[in-house]
């Protein structure tokens, strides 16, 4: 049987969106450069891909370990986010 495999815009999730993951291209590529997900396959000169089955075992893997797929850390993030655009709306009034 034939490998599957997802590109970024199928595996992570976009304005009007939803891919695999509710996460950003660009956290899916901070998480590859961290060596928290897997590493993409490059299928030709400009198709990067990442195999179907080595996803499944990195979401299998992080709901073993009781890890969110979408990670802590950008919860945590967002909120700050947030809370910086209050604080500078505040100081401009």
């Amino acid at each position: 049987m034939q490998p599957k495999y997802v590109r970024i815009r199928e595996l992570a999730s976009a304005p009007g969106h939803d891919g695999m993951l509710p996460v950003a291209p660009a956290t899916v590529w901070r998480w590859v450069k961290r060596g928290e997900f897997p590493q993409p396959v490059r299928l030709s000169g400009g198709v990067t891909a990442w195999s179907v089955e080595s996803v499944e075992q990195w979401r299998q893997q992080r709901q073993a370990d009781g890890t969110p797929a979408s990670g802590q850390r950008q919860a945590a993030g967002a909120a700050s986010v947030v809370a910086r655009r209050q604080k500078a709306s505040e100081v401009g009034k």
